[in-house]
């Protein structure tokens, strides 16, 4: 099966260089979908594997291989987005996918992504993130 994203982009060419990259990239332990784009009128297409399974929550653990293969990566290209809805482990594997491809790019500085990464896991950020989910947006005073 096969899911198909489609983006306005004002300028798409800028996603053009990192998917290209991530078409051939190895994050070891964690895995890629297959993926194709294409850009057409300021609209960039993308024609993804849909990996069934379940974002990979807060006890996986697969959170210790994320932090190694995705965050502490030895290249100055990885993803920049450590929610854990945008990890999933396959129904019928012992693996993970990142799913969220667009939001890998160049991101070097190693102290940003640790800094990211335990923002991310900080349980203030992610009960306002369920509320905002579960509630919709708190009201402006």
């Amino acid at each position: 099966m096969v899911l198909t994203k489609r983006v306005y982009c004002s300028q798409p060419e800028l996603f053009v260089e990192s998917l290209t990259r991530l078409q051939s990239e190895d994050f070891n332990r964690v895995k890629i979908p297959l993926f194709d784009f294409k850009i057409k009128d300021n609209i960039l297409t993308i024609e993804v594997e849909y990996i069934k399974g379940y974002a990979i929550g807060t006890c996986s653990t697969f959170r210790k291989t994320i932090l190694e293969d995705v965050v502490q990566r030895d290249s100055e290209w990885t993803f920049d987005d450590y929610m854990f809805h945008n990890y999933v482990i396959p129904t019928s594997l012992d693996s993970v996918y990142a799913v969220d491809l667009l939001s890998y790019r160049h991101f070097p500085d190693m102290n940003v992504r640790h800094s990211r990464w335990f923002q991310q896991r900080n349980p203030h950020t992610l009960r306002s993130l369920f509320h905002h989910e579960i509630f919709g947006p708190r009201p402006v005073c």
